[in-house]
């Protein structure tokens, strides 16, 4: 149930799952027998993806996705499965005939609600579609982000040659992301509901919040659903314990990206290598891109970055005229283009000096601005190269009229944009990988004719989804029972191990299982007994010295399952590396006759204790005042109750997640006399480490007085749960968090900070 207070001051309004909350309404809920829980409605962002180039006809090398063989040889196309899907509309352009070209029965598209509000669609000049309409209305290069996603699932063009995971299957859609493209989780979560309740045996969410526990709302709903048969495929996000909700959950299937091994593309001709071809993705307000001659701004031995401390000596080059290639980083896009306009450019073009970077640059830009695009870094440091060389040689840049098909190679990568596990609680996220990046598919028609190629995990979530149709389709057609957990497991067990260009796997954290693979985990189980022979192995990169003890020989008979001990055995010298390294692996299960791979489970664990984590980043907490909280307050600090500008400002930034924040007031003696309002925070994610990658919490002279006095209180809240206002006096704050995996009630298990004296006055 989701309930909306009108009217209330952000400051003055505060939810957990504990209370902690000077709303009348709130603390009557709470004391209810019903109310389990009350937890603040949190903001979903529609995923990052990023726009490719239209008019490709091939969405997957069936040598990677093994699609195709599933269709043509087991005869499985997701008939009779319905997939739900909860997006930004999904987007439907239900119209599109790659997408049944209609809504309701006997089409593709059977079923649809639009959750988006009528007055927000207005508020942005959108005209409301009504309820039982989930097309999507949304105009500009970022609508159609759930068309594409239903494309890939279930698309089907025979003029386009395009063929989705599972074409023949059934959707039912859900438009719950407004055009501002963003979302209440209540939304998301009645979605489900409804999802559930219309008979979706699938459900592919391509959203999320960026929080690693699995004890959010959303998280909690989506494991209660996949508990009841219902498979939600769900995509990540980027950075370690950043997971996002609800693929944290127990029963989703969270999954990683790799880049599709071939693409069409927007391509340069350089003038100084005739012939060839290199990749360029337009910024997201760029529509074309002019030809013209490169600017030679060489200094150092490098390219600038076009940022403010580069103007001084950009203005002595002559490049009037022409098209200025730079760094990324140090500055903004947009702060970028500002400054080449300056100099009289026609263009810019960006690339990342970063040896890692492996795809082509994607610049959010805005309009109005110069015309820009991204290059791959070895494009940009060819180019560099080439100038550092030969600077009496005109650099001449031509936009080819046609797309290209750009040739990867052999080695599937892992895209950029993927994300890394494990969840706070150290379970295995993401747990499988499916090609996201440059994915061809459908959008709106209105939009590059109908067709597009785009990068984000929520292009990897659906094609799993698909496969899960793929496979429950096949075991309805054998009439054998299985469960959710079983179909993950055939698709964790049978993935191929993604390698690196050197031949070492990537780390589990990373591709989870590994690749999705279309055929095997679909073919009737295998009754031959196999026997497991002793075997020694001494395999491993970087300080880690890996050595596998099985145990005795045993013939395992079909459908009993027998035990064997893994030891692994890290060496000391990583430790002191690697704070906290976490390893990880695979264990292969292969036939002793044909040495083919059977099956594989992938591991991992982490050396040192969680609870010797760092909270805190270094530097951090500290005190400010409200209207400059950059600047670090001094001691004692004069807090007049009356004077908001004066409130003081607690700054933290987290490295780590932790599960309970508290902010207590101290008197002047140091003994805990209350928990600050809005003082309780429960289930934290980390922050980032953009400027602005830090949080805050005010305190306004209002606090709730705690039953007990003791320095450790964990059950502070009382029967008088009214806040009362700090007198004239001095205080202290005692800011705490709890370490990973702790104890509330062990006062070890807190990480603390104390602030200087805060002396309260009252005008």
């Amino acid at each position: 149930m989701s309930i909306q207070i009108k009217s209330i001051p952000q400051e003055k309004l505060s939810l957990s799952s504990e209370g902690g909350t000077s709303h009348p309404i709130i603390r009557h809920l709470s004391k209810h027998p019903a109310v389990v829980s009350i937890n603040s409605v949190s903001k979903l962002t529609q995923p990052q993806w990023f726009n490719g180039s239209p008019n490709y006809t091939f969405p997957y090398p069936n040598s990677v996705s093994q699609a195709y063989d599933v269709h043509g040889q087991l005869k499985l196309t997701g008939e009779g499965i319905l997939i739900g899907i909860i997006d930004s509309g999904s987007c439907i352009d239900y119209t599109h005939p790659a997408l049944g070209g209609g809504l309701g029965k006997g089409y593709k598209v059977m079923y649809g609600r639009n959750l988006v509000s009528a007055k927000g669609d207005e508020k942005l000049g959108i005209k409301p579609r009504g309820e039982f309409d989930p097309y999507d209305p949304c105009t500009g290069r970022k609508t159609g982000h759930g068309a594409h996603v239903a494309g890939i699932i279930a698309g089907y063009d025979v003029s386009k040659n395009f063929i989705g995971i599972a074409p023949n299957a059934t959707l039912a859609v859900w438009r719950v992301f407004g055009c501002d493209h963003r979302v209440d989780d209540d939304t998301v979560i009645k979605a489900l509901e409804m999802a559930h309740e219309a008979g979706c045996q699938v459900i592919n969410l391509s959203l999320g919040s960026e929080n690693g526990w699995i004890e959010s709302p959303l998280a909690a709903a989506v494991e209660r659903m996949s508990k009841a048969g219902i498979i939600v495929s769900q995509e990540t996000m980027d950075g370690p314990f950043s997971i996002s909700s609800p693929g944290t959950a127990e029963g989703v299937v969270s999954v990683a990206s790799i880049n599709s091994p071939y693409y069409p593309a927007k391509v340069f001709e350089f003038s100084t290598f005739p012939g060839e071809y290199f990749s360029y993705l337009p910024s997201s307000s760029t529509q074309s891109f002019p030809d013209g001659d490169l600017a030679y701004v060489i200094v150092n031995g490098s390219l600038p970055y076009a940022c403010k401390s580069d103007m001084q000596f950009l203005t002595q080059f002559p490049m009037f005229g022409k098209i200025l290639l730079v760094k990324r980083g140090h500055c903004k896009f947009n702060k970028k283009l500002k400054n080449a306009k300056l100099l009289g450019v026609k263009g810019v073009l960006f690339y990342d000096p970063n040896t890692s970077a492996h795809d082509v640059v994607k610049a959010e830009t805005h309009s109005g601005t110069l015309p820009c695009a991204g290059l791959e870094y070895a494009t940009g440091s060819r180019l560099v190269t080439y100038m550092m060389q030969r600077q009496d040689v005109i650099i001449k840049l031509k936009t080819a009229k046609e797309e290209h098909i750009i040739d990867g190679g052999p080695d599937l990568r892992i895209s950029d944009f993927s994300s890394i596990s494990p969840s706070y609680e150290l379970h295995m996220k993401p747990m499988i990988t499916a090609i996201g990046g440059n994915v061809y598919s459908t959008v709106p028609s209105r939009i590059d004719n109908g067709w597009s190629v785009k990068s984000g995990t929520s292009m990897a979530s659906p094609q799993v989804a698909g496969a899960l149709a793929l496979m429950l389709e096949y075991y309805q057609k054998t009439k054998r029972g299985v469960t959710g957990a079983f179909l993950i497991e055939q698709l964790q067990n049978h993935a191929r191990i993604l390698k690196k260009e050197s031949g070492i796997p990537y780390h589990p954290l990373i591709q989870g299982s590994g690749l999705i693979q279309g055929s095997i985990q679909m073919l009737p189980a295998n009754t031959t007994d196999y026997q497991i022979n002793k075997a020694q192995i001494d395999d491993g990169h970087f300080h880690v010295a890996l050595q596998f003890t099985p145990s005795s020989t045993a013939v395992i008979p079909t459908l009993v399952s027998v035990k064997i001990d893994v030891t692994v055995l890290v060496n000391n010298h990583m430790m002191v590396c690697y704070p906290f390294p976490m390893y990880g692996g695979f264990i292969v299960v292969k036939d002793v006759l044909s040495k083919r791979a059977l099956s594989s489970v992938p591991y991992f664990g982490v050396i040192g204790n969680m609870k010797d984590v760092p909270i805190f980043d270094k530097g951090y907490p500290y005190m400010a005042s409200e209207k400059n909280i950059t600047e670090k307050a001094n001691f004692p600090y004069l807090f007049t109750l009356t004077r908001s500008k004066s409130w003081p400002t607690t700054v933290i930034r987290t490295v780590t997640g932790t599960a309970r924040i508290e902010i207590r007031l101290l008197d002047k003696y140091g003994n805990p006399i209350g928990i600050i309002h809005n003082g309780l925070h429960t289930y934290k994610a980390r922050n980032g480490l953009a400027s602005k990658g830090y949080t805050k919490y005010i305190w306004t002279g209002d606090y709730k007085p705690t039953c007990n006095t003791g320095k450790y209180v964990t059950k502070y809240e009382c029967d008088n749960t009214h806040e009362v206002c700090a007198k004239e006096g001095s205080y202290y704050l005692l800011l705490r968090a709890l370490k990973h995996f702790g104890d509330p009630d062990n006062k070890d298990d807190w990480e603390e900070w104390k602030s200087g004296e805060i002396i309260v006055q009252i005008e």
